[in-house]
């Protein structure tokens, strides 16, 4: 088994974080978070995608780490999710991101 973790840093104050297992180059799990710096200077999670228990979904958090909710989602791969941080930035908390 790879593991294998990376850190996208996407703008001044946001950043992806990248996790990903394989076995003999199947991707077995893998886990992408999208962060930003808070005003303290910490990295708070704001949207989480990963299949944790073999099941695909995103998981949204608050500015106090709390999770918000989970949603099914399709498999993701980290440029497709590096070009939606990108893209929607801050506004990824307020979409549905299950359906894209």
């Amino acid at each position: 088994m790879d593991l294998v973790k990376e850190t996208i840093l996407l703008h001044r104050n946001e950043r992806m974080d990248s996790i990903e297992v394989r076995d003999r180059g199947r991707m077995v799990f893998y886990s992408y978070t999208y962060l930003y710096k808070s005003k303290y200077g910490d990295w708070r999670p704001l949207v989480r995608w990963d299949n944790f228990e073999k099941t695909p979904h995103v998981d949204k958090y608050d500015e106090n780490r709390a999770l918000l909710e989970s949603k099914p989602t399709s498999e993701k791969k980290l440029d497709d999710v590096v070009k939606l941080a990108n893209i929607f930035r801050r506004s990824l908390l307020a979409m549905e991101l299950g359906d894209l």
